[in-house]
This record gives structure tokens, C-alpha cells and sequence, in this order.
């Protein structure tokens, strides 16, 4: 399980591994960072672990006028909604093609459902 916040990831983590007795690694991560998508990739191997299931569901949206909004957080959205979900969907597929073995879920923000103004 991956997020930026390592106290509130490791709240879940033991949230989940009482309720449901699975087995919870946290690793906290920005998948904001271009490199980090690569750098979880490799962590998870260098730790030895497989991945059956990849859930994709990092994700955020901004709102506001397109001409208005800032280029660095709209650069960041871009890396974090594109650049990370690719990386970690390519580079974990590869592994479950050669194992034949796997599945991955891609979540989309409830935003890619419905209209939304001032785009």
C-alpha cells in the first residue's frame, strides 16, 4: 500500500490488517515525483515481494479556468495522474506476463464520470 503520508498509510495498513487479516506493507511515496513510480517499482523488488494486484488509485483534479490555473500543479497532475500510473501499470505487467499471473485494477476519479464547469 502506497501514499505520501507515512502516519496516515500506516493507520490504514493496521485498519485493514485487523478488519480483514491481509497482510499490509506501507511504503510511503509521492507519486508526484516523476522517479517515483520507477523508485517503488524497484523498492518492492529489492524487498523480494510479488505483485498479484495493482490497484491504480492515485489520482487528484484541480478546478478552476484552464488559462488560470498554475502550470507547476497542473505539471504535477500530469505526473501524478499519467506519468505514475503508466510507469507502475508497464513495469508490473511485465512481470505478471512473464509469470502469467496477475491483474490490475484501474480506478478513475469519480470527476471522469460527469461534466464539470470552467474547464
Amino acid at each position: 500500500m502506497v501514499a505520501r503520508s507515512r502516519e496516515a498509510l500506516e493507520e490504514r495498513a493496521k485498519e485493514l490488517s485487523g478488519h480483514y487479516g491481509v497482510d499490509v506493507i506501507p511504503i510511503a511515496k509521492d507519486l508526484f515525483d516523476p522517479k517515483a513510480g520507477r523508485e517503488l517499482y524497484s523498492e518492492i523488488a529489492s524487498k523480494g515481494l510479488q505483485v498479484s494486484l495493482l490497484i491504480n488509485d492515485a489520482g487528484q483534479g484541480a478546478y478552476g479556468k484552464f488559462a488560470e490555473m498554475d502550470l507547476e500543479r497542473d505539471l504535477e497532475l500530469i505526473h501524478l495522474n499519467i506519468v505514475s500510473l503508466v510507469t507502475l501499470t508497464k513495469l508490473f505487467l511485465k512481470d505478471m506476463l512473464q509469470r502469467n499471473d496477475g491483474k490490475i485494477l484501474q480506478i478513475s476519479s469519480l470527476l471522469g464520470q460527469i461534466p464539470t464547469p470552467n474547464k
